[in-house]
């Protein structure tokens, strides 16, 4: 039952807390109730509900914990632990340390400022500035008892983390907190491997530094890219993340027990992604998931002549006219092919 409180198809914000709070909602709505208005932060109050995620931190005894490909304020990681009436403010709390921030900021270490902003260039001028005096504020904090030299200026292309070393080299401390990028991380079929850690990876570092906690804990994982793959019709990018999310569930059962453990493996919502019909008990081992069928003399031949991908969209950007295209010289194993309808 995927559907919402005003839609019949739901989108992640509204899933997420649905699985999450266990509450239907609205399109766009996270931690909030269906009686919240999508954009009316006045309607917040009174209708916030409590995630899986609330519920063991405020026991206390336990852990919990968020693992995400995408960026972690996200629908479905920030459903976890919002309360917000539209999932697209993921970042208006910022602008509201503006006023408190600036002279003490300015006045603690400039040279930290010249990271914080340069990554706010790309936002809004009012929340640009709160966000670079904030994060330079908790820099300055969090390394003034050790200094290290300032970091040159990053350029859009570079990351936040330096070249990563093995991920298992040590576990810290609950709290931790690791961002690879400064959005979403890289498709997996397009990962620095020295810069970001695969799904899998994540998944173990977190498994490991949670069941530290022998009262138990929570964790969500979550295979963002799968779903922005299919979005932009993109099959076989798709098909690579829905592959590192089964290693991720993998490495989760290596380090875990079915007598103490629950692992529920789901998607939040489908995408219009089908297959062509095909008789009882033909395979597609020949052509695989991303490749081109040309039709067989028994089978249903397609009408116009032409071959076809083994995968279909019903709609998206792959969508080019009502006729199909020719797709003998075309490489549909790229990244970036847009898989037709």
């Amino acid at each position: 039952q995927t559907y919402n409180v005003d839609h019949q198809t739901i989108d992640s914000a509204a899933s997420a807390t649905a699985f999450l709070c266990g509450v239907k909602t609205r399109q766009g709505v996270l931690g909030l109730g269906g009686r919240a208005v999508r954009g009316d932060c006045s309607t917040a109050g009174g209708n916030q509900v409590q995630s899986i995620l609330n519920w063991v931190m405020d026991a206390v005894t336990f852990s919990g914990g968020l693992v995400s490909t995408a960026r972690i304020t996200h629908a479905t990681p920030a459903a976890a632990y919002a309360k917000c009436a539209e999932r697209q403010w993921e970042s208006d709390r910022l602008s509201l340390s503006l006023s408190l921030s600036l002279s003490l900021s300015l006045s603690l270490s400039l040279s930290y400022l010249s990271l914080s902003l340069s990554l706010s260039l790309s936002l809004s001028l009012s929340l640009s500035l709160s966000l670079s005096l904030s994060l330079s504020l908790s820099l300055c904090i969090m390394c003034r008892s050790n200094i290290p030299p300032p970091p040159p200026p990053l350029s859009p292309k570079q990351t936040l983390v330096p070249p990563l070393p093995p991920i298992s080299t040590h576990l810290p401390t609950i709290p931790h907190t690791g961002l690879f990028n400064q959005g979403h991380m890289q498709y997996e079929s397009e990962r620095n491997q020295t810069k970001e850690p695969s799904l899998a990876e994540m998944t173990a570092k977190a498994i490991r530094i949670l069941s530290r906690n022998d009262q138990g804990f929570f964790l969500l994982v979550e295979g963002g890219r799968i779903d922005h793959a299919n979005h932009e019709n993109w099959a076989h990018k798709a098909f690579s993340e829905v592959a590192a999310m089964n290693q991720a569930v993998h490495v989760a059962k290596d380090l875990t027990s079915d007598l103490d453990t629950l692992i529920v493996v789901t998607a939040d919502h489908s995408h219009v992604l089908g297959w062509p019909a095909m008789r009882a008990g033909e395979t597609r081992s020949q052509v695989g998931l991303s490749g081109v069928r040309e039709g067989e003399p028994d089978l249903s031949r397609p009408t116009d002549g032409l071959p076809y991908t083994t995968v279909v969209y019903g709609n998206g950007p792959g969508w080019s006219s009502g006729l199909r295209a020719n797709l003998t010289q075309i490489d549909t194993r790229k990244d970036t092919h847009l898989t037709k309808k």
